[in-house]
């Protein structure tokens, strides 16, 4: 199954059938997503068939890391570091159990690498919304951070996957 991942327009998806399983998480797509465009926050890219009914999401935005928090040795990196956030990751149920979610997880992480061409990024950061989320995270080489819902992956082990994948 392919699908068109394009950026949110609420004027052209539709938004009302979209159901992840998790209340907050639909709630957030109708009604905060858009708002968070606008307001420059965040962008977020939807996946649909063809038909404009969304299937998926995922939210990005610019964010920072207090690199104390990673296993990174510091070097002369500053405390502070650039990171983008994917603050937001969904897949409809009824598409659960076919790989998909990690499509929609490389769609992202693509996505960001290729925005570290334009604005320097060092790490995509992730918010584990459950435990379920937050094995997802570490399957897919996220490192957790202790404590916390926090997980993040370098900038630099994305580009090298991107690299390695056959054409």
């Amino acid at each position: 199954m392919s699908f068109v991942s394009e950026l949110l327009d609420p004027e052209r998806h539709y938004l009302d059938a979209f159901d992840c399983g998790n209340e907050s998480l639909d709630r957030w797509l109708r009604n905060s997503a858009d708002r968070a465009q606008r307001q420059d926050t965040g962008r977020t890219w939807v996946w649909h068939d063809g038909s404009h009914r969304v299937v998926a999401y995922y939210t990005l935005a610019a964010h920072m890391l207090d690199r104390a928090k990673t296993t990174e040795n510091p070097g002369s990196v500053p405390s502070d570091v650039p990171a983008t956030l994917l603050g937001k990751l969904a897949l409809s149920q009824d598409l659960r159990g076919q790989g998909l979610g990690t499509q929609l997880l490389t769609d992202a992480v693509t996505r960001c690498a290729r925005s570290n061409d334009l604005v320097a990024s060092r790490y995509v950061v992730a918010d584990a919304i459950d435990d379920a989320a937050e094995r997802f995270y570490l399957r897919h080489r996220f490192i957790k951070i202790p404590d916390t819902a926090r997980l993040y992956i370098r900038m630099k082990d994305i580009t090298a996957a991107i690299a390695s994948r056959p054409r």
